[in-house]
């Protein structure tokens, strides 16, 4: 294979991989948020 090729593959592979990090960071937030929300809630009674 040539050099660039297996470039342009491993940039694609890594713009992937960025965007799978960000969504799954932001589906943590979320249920980190949650949690937090459940906890508070559960605290009030």
């Amino acid at each position: 294979m040539h050099w660039r090729t297996y470039n342009r593959l491993y940039e694609k592979a890594a713009a992937q991989e960025q965007a799978t990090l960000r969504a799954f960071a932001g589906v943590a937030e979320r249920l980190v948020a949650v949690s937090r929300r459940g906890r508070r809630a559960s605290a009030r009674r």
